[in-house]
């Protein structure tokens, strides 16, 4: 808990004061990021094809953008190592995949289905990569100061408009 307060510029008792417990931290944290990469998802329109994935996945990395995200996104990458050695955080975080993995796979299966994306697109592989694509773009982040959001969303915008039919 102090390397946590210290990542907030908060006491531990601070901390304490809002959250009764190191889970109740962890799980507020998790809804918090689940709530705001959710409101990306929402803009899965059908019809859209991978135009409307690249448009997602750019939203969802612009969050990362925000400075006031900063201590988030450090937080968040901690929060994954600790998950390794204990195995209800590892849920909680594997839940926040799931809430990710699931509608985009959705999202593709129909795209594809509807001829939006090309037949040989996997929707289960294609979210995972996107979702793994995104945790590692936020890893960068929060280690490297002079990581270029930019250039990395174009890329990925551009190789996701690859899966188009």
């Amino acid at each position: 808990m102090q390397e946590v307060a210290d990542e907030a510029g908060l006491s531990v008792g601070a901390i304490y004061r809002y959250f009764g417990s190191k889970e109740a931290l962890i799980e507020a944290l998790a809804a918090w990021g689940r709530e705001q990469k959710g409101q990306a998802l929402k803009e899965l329109r059908a019809g859209e094809g991978a135009e409307g994935l690249g448009r997602m996945v750019e939203e969802i990395l612009t969050l990362l953008a925000d400075p006031e995200a900063e201590a988030a996104v450090r937080l968040d990458v901690r929060l994954w190592g600790e998950s390794l050695g204990q195995p209800a955080l590892a849920g909680v975080m594997s839940g926040g995949l799931d809430a990710l993995l699931k509608p985009i796979a959705t999202y593709l299966r129909r795209e594809r289905k509807g001829g939006r994306l090309r037949a040989d697109v996997d929707p289960e592989g294609v979210a995972r990569t996107v979702v793994g694509l995104i945790a590692g773009i936020e890893l960068q982040k929060a280690v490297d100061p002079d990581f270029e959001l930019s250039r990395v969303v174009r890329t990925i915008r551009m190789l996701i408009a690859s899966l188009d039919a």
